[in-house]
C-alpha cells in the first residue's frame, strides 16, 4: 500500500514538472515614459496564475545597490575580467546551443509600441519621423506588431509606451542548460562570474 502511494506521489510529481517544461509561460511588459517619468511593469503567468510581478525600476533594490556599490569600494580586478572571458570563449559551443534553445523556446505574441519624438529643428524631426515611418509601416502590415511613431514640432520629445507579450517553453531551455553545465568551462565560469559580484 505503501508503494502505491509513494509510486502515485512520484507520478504526480514528474506530470507537473512536464507540465512546468511543456506548458508555455506567458511575460507581459509594460513600459511608460512620459517626460523624466518612467514606470513599468513586469508579469509572468503560467495557466493564467500569476507567478511574479515587479515594478521598474524597484526603488528598494536600487538602493540596495547603492549601499552595496558604497559598502564595496574595491577596485576593478583585470585579472579576473580576462580570466571570465578565457572561459566564456571556452564555453562558447555550451552558451550558444543554450542562446539557440532559447531563441527556439519563445514566440512573440503582441508587440505594441508609441513612440513621441521630437528634436531642437522641426526640419530633423519630420526627417527622422519619416525614415521611422518608412520602417515602422511595413512591420505593421506584414506581421501583428503594432508600432506607431508622432512627431513634436514644438519641443524636445522622446516619450512613448511599449506593451510586449512573449510566451516562453522551458523544455529546450533546460535540456541545454543541463548539458551546458555538465562542461567543465561552464561550471567554472559559472563560479568566477559568482565569485565576481
Amino acid at each position: 500500500m505503501i508503494y502505491i502511494i509513494i509510486g502515485a506521489l512520484l507520478l504526480i510529481l514528474v506530470l507537473i514538472f512536464l507540465l512546468f517544461l511543456l506548458v508555455p509561460f506567458q511575460i507581459f511588459l509594460e513600459f511608460h515614459k512620459l517626460g523624466s517619468n518612467f514606470k513599468g511593469n513586469i508579469t509572468v503567468k503560467w495557466i493564467g496564475i500569476r507567478i511574479f510581478q515587479r515594478e521598474i525600476p524597484d526603488k528598494e533594490k536600487l538602493k540596495d545597490i547603492e549601499e552595496k556599490e558604497e559598502e564595496k569600494g574595491r577596485e576593478f580586478e583585470l585579472r579576473k575580467l580576462l580570466r571570465i572571458l578565457n572561459l566564456i570563449l571556452e564555453s562558447w559551443p555550451s552558451i550558444q546551443k543554450l542562446f539557440f534553445a532559447f531563441i527556439k523556446s519563445w514566440s512573440l505574441e503582441n508587440f505594441s509600441a508609441n513612440l513621441t519624438l521630437g528634436f531642437e529643428n522641426p526640419y530633423d524631426t519630420a526627417i527622422i519621423t519619416g525614415y521611422l515611418w518608412s520602417l515602422t509601416y511595413p512591420t505593421n502590415v506584414l506581421t501583428h506588431l503594432n508600432t506607431s511613431v508622432t512627431p513634436e514640432f514644438n519641443d524636445q520629445v522622446l516619450d512613448g509606451d511599449l506593451e510586449v507579450n512573449v510566451k516562453l517553453k522551458l523544455l529546450w531551455i533546460v535540456v541545454e542548460g543541463v548539458r551546458a553545465i555538465t562542461k567543465k568551462p561552464v561550471r567554472k565560469l559559472l563560479q568566477e562570474m559568482r565569485s565576481f559580484q
